[in-house]
């Protein structure tokens, strides 16, 4: 009966594997290959904290995420005249105000309005103050900007 119940257990594991139930992650992006990101290194967010929403503090936290990683990088959020403007899209699960499908942000010019760069993290994301899983989401999402 033993040896039943562990077979059981390790077919149960290898099923939620295959179908994805351990939450597993996918990271996409695409950029403008004509687009020239050498001399830019400016930026604002055109996706600004929405006070009125109740994922708010989440929006927050990933702009606060990103805006480090982006001066990792050597960028600098500026209000005038950034050479580039970011946005945020999340995709809450409609059960559960902390659990986020997918996290994207994009990249266009801002004085053309032409998009030149989107990253996305698509899967089982956890949004909840306990979780890294937000943070390494947006980490490395932008591990892959500037493209190279």
């Amino acid at each position: 009966m033993r040896k039943h119940r562990v077979a059981a257990v390790a077919a149960l594991a290898v099923w939620a594997a295959l179908c994805g139930c351990f939450g597993t992650i996918d990271y996409k992006y695409t950029y403008d290959p004509a687009a020239n990101f050498s001399g830019q290194k400016t930026y604002e967010w055109v996706t600004q904290p929405s006070y009125s929403t109740p994922h708010a503090p989440l929006q927050d936290y990933v702009l606060f995420t990103a805006d480090r990683a982006l001066e990792a990088k050597g960028w600098k959020k500026v209000s005038d005249q950034p050479e580039l403007l970011f946005a945020v899209d999340l995709d809450f699960d409609t059960y559960d105000g902390y659990q986020l499908r997918g996290v994207t942000l994009r990249a266009s010019r801002r004085d053309t309005g032409v998009p030149v760069w989107r990253g996305s993290a698509l899967g089982k994301i956890d949004g909840s103050a306990s979780s890294p899983d937000l943070q390494d989401a947006v980490n490395k999402i932008l591990s892959t900007f500037p493209p190279k």
